[in-house]
């Protein structure tokens, strides 16, 4: 044990003062799943991409280039990706699973389909149901859903940040091969 005692620096641990000011909500995206709260989907097909998804031991989602996911096969699934805010109005980016010639007859895709269908016009929230999704509408009146300015190419920017892969050395490709 040192007889020298180095100076505390707590910068390393937070922030001095008060809670900090929230930041602004259009650097607060992320990608996530139906959530458990209710909340309505853009309908504009201009707000939605049917993507690659590469999701990481540690749940992290990346988005794939659709040239490298032809290379990685099952490991990516393809999604809908849909501008979406929750009743507070807290955007997101919705992820649920896209339809392909093998899932067409899965109940939870064709479920999750449904929900999202109506999530475009109502607010809702979903919920597991035993072998599927279960929708519930709010019975609540709601605000017109006000939506973003931003493009979806800046929606999908702030809210994948560095997670994107566009080639095979990508640090979350050598990961996933490296087993």
């Amino acid at each position: 044990m040192s007889d020298v005692i180095e100076e505390l620096s707590l910068d390393v641990f937070g922030n001095k003062g008060f809670s900090q000011e929230p930041s602004s909500e259009e650097n607060d995206w992320e990608v996530r799943s139906f959530p458990d709260k209710p909340f309505r989907a853009n309908e504009d097909p201009e707000k939605s991409l049917v993507a690659h998804v590469l999701t990481s031991a540690s749940g992290d989602m990346y988005l794939v280039a659709m040239d490298i996911a032809i290379q990685l096969g099952s490991d990516v699934k393809k999604r809908v990706l849909v501008e979406a805010q929750m009743a507070k109005g807290d955007k997101f980016l919705l992820s649920i699973s896209a339809i392909t010639p093998k899932n067409h007859n899965n109940d939870w895709v064709s479920s999750a389909q449904s929900a999202l269908k109506k999530s475009m016009s109502k607010m809702v929230r979903v919920s597991r149901a035993s072998d599927s999704y279960r929708v519930i509408e709010s019975q609540r009146p709601c605000d017109k859903a006000i939506w973003s300015d931003l493009t979806l190419e800046e929606i999908v920017e702030k809210a994948f940040g560095d997670r994107l892969i566009t080639d095979m050395d990508h640090p979350a490709i050598i990961e996933l091969l490296s087993f």
